[in-house]
């Protein structure tokens, strides 16, 4: 069957489901004022770096519950941006996000022009799209877009829509008071039933970055099919909300914006996490099963001791099972079975981690289930408990007590590795009671994630220049080169490399190319190539001035710009970078005359020291060692890291002069 032939036909099925109805309705530009407290329109002058303005925004949620409380949520959003510019036009395509059984309804958008006139869109207007992230194989969520008509400088744009969210186990919701456009006015309330705000049951929210008054609290009447109920509503307005300008290398989202983050009131990790455990402990009773017994043993082979034994598991998931993330229903909270999973010989972060600590207990090593927050999607709340967790990881011990976090979907870690993305974060480790303990996974230290790059410059009295290259990376290093290249062809490899040195030197010619295989697991990544630069040319009678550092070291200058900071700089590890450079020449023909200067700079998150060296007649180094030793660097050491940064640029900058005898 041509299942192509189909998909128009399923995205207007699709759109008719969602949709209830489309109703023209919106407010007057005097009632959008109200909201903020104003009598006029900003202006362009108003905001002068901003493309537009948000007038107001208005977020409802009506939450219920079923006899068992798993919550269903009702969203009503209502919203006018004033339009200035083109820097404002990634807002007037708005996405509205929405789950599989999630219903969108009561739909309402138009574009109202600075003269006037009305242009209202219909649900003709509305695009059905697939919605996932770029790290998800299948899901079962999708978005509706839409794009505002006719829009000029000085027009207002007003959407409003209400969607009927499907009911979860987990409920969080984040009122994201902060955004890249300004804000006037923002307002957001929750509706509960005044049954569930009991002993038993409450909620809780905790306000990020932002002080916020006590919610203002309204008692009604609700009715939902035949019952009618008694609810409690808690209701937050906020004026004049600057718009959210990270700069380059910003910490993520939830580190540095002002929101709202509203969540069940648990009373410990421990009852958060006996929720869960108890919608997957099933999945972890598979010890008893004999077919998994004998993978497990085969698997273990001539292992002597525990660790060696958990180097086995986590050498054959990663090279046998292929990393295939799922987000349909319930497969975004609850993994597969250890038997489904060895049968499709792939699966997402909860199958891996289910198998391996399957296969570890039947290996009689304890392992445990992790949940973990990457550090690209911010810091789990500390003051707060919420199931606000994007990543599983398994952690194994050894009978002595030493503890591995096994990851995996990271096909590149030797054992005792993970990505830098769970570095440094806090991870629930969920116990076979549902107990749990928050531990945090150490960062790799800077010395580790290096790359080592050792260049060999040949002079001659003619002004020609080869030499050759040898760099090898290390931990997190190692990582990063052997993730982005795994999936390359031979070819697409190469056009890299040859990429790299183009970059550096645009009339750089190389051969000799030699590298690692990506795909196979191993501690370090070499890389070597020869290389040949155009004729160096005497700047007066018989003297030669070059430059050594033909590789150059990124300094991020014209990103890190002379300004003050208003939020940290972000890096994804720790790190360092060795580049020593050995220049060989004739000592019969040339006399070195001079060489670059000692440079050291230090601060509490980093360092650069520049040395250079006679070796010996015909032979000197030049080495810049480049380390950043706190993946997190605050906004007060800017203009510090802006120096450190300076004095890298300085370093290559640097001359070697030969002189001919």
């Amino acid at each position: 069957m041509n299942h192509n032939f189909l998909k128009p036909f399923f995205l207007v099925f699709l759109l008719a489901l969602i949709l209830t109805g489309c109703s023209k309705k919106g407010l007057t530009t005097a009632d959008m004022l109200k909201y903020s407290g104003r009598s006029t329109l900003p202006t362009q002058k108003d905001f002068p770096d901003d493309g537009g303005v948000y007038l107001f925004e208005n977020i409802e949620t009506h939450i219920s519950f079923n006899p068992t409380w798993q919550a269903s949520k009702e969203k009503i959003y209502h919203a006018a941006i004033l339009y200035f510019n083109e820097k404002a036009d990634p807002w007037l395509t708005p996405v509205i996000y929405l789950g599989k059984k999630d219903k969108l309804k009561n739909f309402h958008a138009r574009t109202i022009k600075p003269d006037g006139q009305v242009i209202e869109l219909t649900k003709d207007d509305l695009h059905s799209t697939q919605e996932k992230a770029d790290f998800i194989s299948f899901s079962d969520k999708h978005s509706v877009s839409f794009t505002f008509p006719g829009v000029v400088p000085g027009a207002i744009v007003e959407y409003s829509y209400k969607i009927k969210k499907e009911r979860s186990s987990y409920y969080g919701q984040t009122w994201a008071i902060q955004s890249r456009l300004p804000k006037l006015y923002s307002h957001f309330s929750i509706e509960f039933p005044k049954s569930f705000l009991t002993k038993k049951h409450s909620w809780t929210f905790l306000p990020v970055n932002i002080n916020l008054e006590p919610p203002h609290q309204k008692e009604r009447s609700r009715t939902s099919g035949l019952l009618d109920f008694k609810t409690i509503t808690y209701e937050w307005d906020v004026h004049d909300i600057k718009a959210l300008r990270p700069g380059p290398q910003a910490p993520p989202y939830d580190d540095i914006a002002q929101y709202l983050r509203v969540d069940y009131k648990y009373k410990n990790w421990n009852a958060l996490s006996k929720i869960y455990w108890d919608m997957i402990k099933d999945k972890f009773d598979a010890e008893n099963s004999a077919a998994l017994k004998k993978l497990a043993l085969k698997v273990a082979g001539n292992a002597k001791n525990d660790a060696e034994k958990i180097d086995s598991v986590y050498a054959y998931l990663q090279k046998n099972f292929r990393y295939l993330a799922m987000d349909i229903g319930k497969s975004g909270l609850i993994p597969n079975s250890p038997d489904e999973i060895v049968k499709n010989k792939y699966g997402d972060c909860k199958d891996m981690s289910v198998l391996s600590c399957t296969l570890l207990h039947n290996l009689g090593i304890k392992a445990y289930p992790a949940l973990v927050k990457t550090r690209d999607a911010g810091r789990l709340p500390s003051q707060i408990i919420t199931f606000d967790f994007n990543h599983m990881i398994a952690l194994a011990k050894t009978g002595a007590g030493k503890k591995y976090w096994l990851d995996a979907t990271g096909s590149s870690c030797n054992l005792g590795e993970v990505y830098p993305s769970v570095e440094g974060t806090k991870a629930l480790v969920i116990y076979p009671d549902g107990k749990s303990s928050l531990m945090k996974i150490p960062f790799s230290p800077a010395s580790k994630n290096k790359m080592e790059r050792h260049t060999n410059l040949y002079f001659d009295p003619n002004g020609h220049i080869h030499g050759n290259v040898k760099i090898v990376f290390k931990g997190n290093k190692n990582l990063a080169i052997r993730s982005s290249l795994r999936n390359l062809s031979r070819a697409e490899m190469r056009g890299v490399f040859m990429s790299y040195a183009a970059s550096n030197q645009p009339d750089m010619t190389i051969d000799s190319l030699k590298y690692d295989n990506p795909a196979k697991i191993a501690k370090e990544f070499h890389l070597s190539f020869n290389f040949k630069l155009s004729d160096v040319k005497p700047v007066a009678k018989g003297l030669y001035i070059f430059n050594p550092a033909i590789f150059t070291i990124d300094t991020h200058l014209d990103r890190f710009i002379d300004r003050d900071r208003n939020y940290p700089i972000y890096f994804d590890d720790k790190s360092a970078i060795d580049d020593k450079v050995t220049i060989h020449y004739d000592p019969e023909n040339f006399v070195l005359e001079k060489v670059p200067e000692h440079i050291f700079k230090q601060y509490a998150f980093g360092r650069v020291k520049v040395s250079s060296r006679k070796i010996n007649d015909g032979k000197m180094t030049f080495q810049i060692i480049y380390k950043i030793t706190e993946p997190l660097i605050g906004e007060a050491n800017y203009t510090d890291f802006r120096e450190l940064n300076k004095a890298l640029a300085q370093s290559q900058q640097q001359k070697v002069a030969l002189h001919i005898r």
